[in-house]
């Protein structure tokens, strides 16, 4: 028992823990929703016409 208690972190230690691992996962949720609209939009928008019968190619991130 006192060997789990050991390896607890204290709790204002683990709060900052769960609190910087819940603002990843809401990063991560971000970017995926942007990724994700972002796709959708670019499909539908696959070639840019710009009047000289090229395709607009732009460099992806």
């Amino acid at each position: 028992m006192a060997e789990m208690e050991a390896a607890r972190h204290p709790p204002a230690e683990a709060r900052l823990q769960m609190a910087e691992s819940w603002r990843r996962r809401q990063r991560r949720r971000r970017r995926w929703r942007m990724e994700k609209t972002t796709g959708e939009m670019e499909m539908e928008t696959t070639t840019t016409d710009r009047g000289d019968g090229e395709d607009d190619d732009r460099e992806e991130r």
